[in-house]
């Protein structure tokens, strides 16, 4: 069961990557047009809601890359216990996060983009990807429980 259960870990990894690759992905892209603004990319204001002063949001960021590749290192080499609470906190917190980003980018659609906090679409998907990964650790917590493989 063991090995079953390291083989699911590995299958679960892509997924973490592919997940953290694209948040890093946001805040090279960010930094590299608050010091350049590339033609190829969004402009800085696109990628930036302004709700925190991008000082402080590039450090936010950067904790949020760091914490998640210590999680995905930590998972890869099989070095954290899931638990059964955990997974319930991460993934109803993750669906709850996941649904809010949701409306929000969906209403930037509505006479809605009037408003600041709606009316800017790339924060918006890059805080899907965020509740996505706080929904795969869940469902990572919630699958190996005790040890065990669960029918997820």
């Amino acid at each position: 069961m063991l090995n079953v259960e390291k083989n699911k870990q590995i299958n679960l990894l892509p997924y973490f990557v592919l997940l953290l690759l694209l948040f890093s992905f946001r805040v090279i892209a960010q930094l590299l047009q608050y010091f350049f603004n590339l033609s190829f990319l969004p402009s800085f204001e696109a990628w930036d809601s302004g709700i925190l002063p991008y000082g402080t949001l590039i450090i936010v960021q950067l904790s949020i890359v760091f914490i998640f590749s210590k999680v995905i290192h930590k998972i890869a080499t099989n070095k954290i216990k899931p638990n059964l609470k955990t997974g319930y906190i991460f993934t109803i917190f993750g669906a709850l996060y996941f649904a809010i980003m949701l409306f929000r980018l969906f209403a930037g659609l509505t006479p809605l983009h009037d408003v600041k906090w709606f009316s800017y679409p790339i924060p918006s998907f890059f805080h899907l990807v965020l509740a996505s990964f706080l929904i795969l650790f869940g469902y990572f917590h919630l699958s190996y429980n005790g040890g065990e493989l669960k029918n997820a």
